[in-house]
Formats: C-alpha cells, structure tokens, sequence
C-alpha cells in the first residue's frame, strides 16, 4: 500500500473489523480484513482466519472467489469489491410497493440477470466442493459475502 492511500473502515463483524484503501490514481483498492483489537482471542479464532487465508489462496485462479494478497496471525488483504455486495441490491430496504398481482418484487435485477447471478454463486460454491484435496464446507453462506465485481458478476468472500 503506499503511504498517501487512504484506510477507512468499512464495516465490522463480531470479531473482525474490515478497511477499505482509497488508492491514488492507478494503484488498486484493497481490503484489510483484521482482528478487533480489544477481543478475546482463543485457538478457535486464529485458526478461521487462517482456513479463510489458505482457502482465499487455494483459489486466487477463480474468478468466483476473491483474490488474497498477503496474510498474518491476525489480518487478510484481499481484493477489493468496491461495488458491495448482492444482498445490497437483492434485498433492498426502500419500501418497493407490490406489484398488480401483490408480489412483493423486492429489487429490480431483471430476470436474467438473477439468473447469472445464481450461476455464479452456484460455480463458486461448486468449487470449493470439488477441491481435490478434499471438501471445503462453507457453514455459513449468506447473501452479503458475494461481491460485485467490476464486471458485474459476483465473487465469494470470507
């Protein structure tokens, strides 16, 4: 990162907080993924963030994971989605009337889109259970660690 990029927290999870680099002109935006400060660490923390480092590294080929840069005992630089994620856009909160027949719509993806969306989470996913080296088993997918990339697809995070 160089000095005159900019850090500024993002968002945070019950024992991770996440930054986002606002670059100069040309360099990329990254994101540092790190431990709360004041948290009670035991084993069981430090060892997720290192199965989410070696998974994040075993697939930086994909397209439908995000790329990892660099990892320690208690951060993660990854790739940065500066688009957010799909539950953003999937599940707005902006009080969408109903449609003629009552449907709630909930977003306005259009149809095909949703379906390239639903690919890509299903390749993502497919990949991580086909890994040769045995299963890796996502226990908690949820809508908000798919990213919008800059190309409009979605990427699995954390």
């Amino acid at each position: 990162m160089c000095s005159s990029s900019h850090v500024f927290q993002t968002s945070n999870g019950s024992f991770r907080e996440v930054f986002l680099t606002t670059p100069k002109d040309g360099e990329k935006t990254h994101v540092l993924k790190e431990f709360v400060w004041d948290y009670d660490f035991t084993y069981v923390e430090y060892e997720y963030m290192r199965m989410d480092a070696l998974v994040s590294e075993i697939f930086t080929f994909s397209d439908r994971i995000m790329d990892i840069y660099g990892f320690c005992g208690t951060g993660l630089l990854n790739e940065a989605a500066v688009h957010g994620d799909i539950e953003r856009i999937a599940v707005p909160n902006d009080g969408r009337p109903k449609d003629e027949n009552g449907i709630d719509v909930r977003n306005s993806i259009l149809p095909s889109k949703k379906l390239e969306f639903a690919l890509d989470m299903v390749e993502a996913v497919a990949l991580l259970h086909s890994n040769p080296n045995g299963v890796i088993v996502h226990d908690d997918i949820q809508l908000p660690q798919f990213l919008l990339t800059d190309t409009g697809s979605l990427k699995l995070n954390d």
